[in-house]
């Protein structure tokens, strides 16, 4: 799944991005059952 958002963003325009940078610079939090965690 966080692939196909990362290959969404490739293919919008620059100022349409909502994820900056190269995939290692984000830090996803999932949260499942009360629980977090950064990916």
């Amino acid at each position: 799944m966080i692939q196909a958002l990362l290959e969404d963003q490739k293919t919008l325009p620059e100022s349409k991005r909502l994820l900056h940078g190269e995939p290692k610079e984000f830090c996803l939090i999932e949260r499942w059952k009360g629980f977090e965690r950064a990916l």
